[in-house]
């Protein structure tokens, strides 16, 4: 019944000069859904997994102001905890989905990126409990705007804010659409790179009434 889960990583020190240590603020994570049953290690009694009986959300807030909110949405949830009950994985059953918020610093107007796919994995540091890594594959699609791209599996770096889109990958917009062996995205400018057999093709203002037709370009 409206079960809440909030978890709270390490701080993170930096030594910003030779003589001053400074703590980052912690990431903060808050799962919620209609209903959660949890196992516990019978040696230490600490928190051994967990998993949703339905859909789930988890809103991660950044300690890097520079990184907007991220919310996971999924049909189910399962985490894996380590030995001192620290989150290490969490996996989502279909639909999943993933939210990537604008920070605040973003300007007026900024988009909410977002993405989809079968099945999702999300890799935790097992140190601080930040979110290091997001897996997803089977029917992946991304969108930003007008900007699209799909492919059999993705991975989101959550320090480089970077996704990279592997198995007949492809973006495209309303005038242009590259395929590459491998593309690159990177969130923080919505700029894309593709490495590989690259091909592109310039969708052509078809005449009213009229199909588009595409032009390829030169690879």
């Amino acid at each position: 019944g409206n079960v809440h889960i909030d978890l709270e990583s390490q701080p993170v020190m930096n030594l910003s000069d030779k003589t001053t240590v400074v703590a980052k603020a912690p990431e903060k994570k808050s799962l919620s859904a209609s209903e959660v049953r949890f196992a516990f290690r019978p040696d230490t009694h600490g928190l051994k997994d967990a998993e949703t009986a339905g859909p789930g959300r988890l809103t991660i807030s950044p300690s890097d102001p520079k990184s907007g909110e991220r919310v996971i949405n999924a049909g189910q949830f399962v985490m894996a905890f380590g030995p001192r009950s620290r989150i290490e994985s969490l996996r989502g059953t279909a639909p999943t989905q993933v939210l990537f918020h604008p920070p605040a610093s973003a300007p007026p107007g900024s988009s909410i990126q977002q993405s989809s796919a079968d099945l999702l994995t999300a890799i935790f540091d097992p140190g601080t409990q930040t979110l290091r890594e997001v897996r997803q594959t089977g029917n992946f699609l991304y969108q930003d705007s007008d900007r699209q791209a799909s492919a059999d599996d993705a991975r989101f770096d959550a320090q480089t804010q970077g996704i990279v889109l592997l198995g007949h990958p492809q973006v495209w917009d309303p005038s242009s659409r590259v395929k590459a062996q491998k593309i690159g995205i990177d969130m923080r400018t919505s700029t894309a790179t593709g490495e590989g057999k690259v091909q592109g093709y310039h969708l052509q203002s078809p005449p009213p009434g009229a199909l588009p037709a595409a032009g390829a370009l030169p690879s």
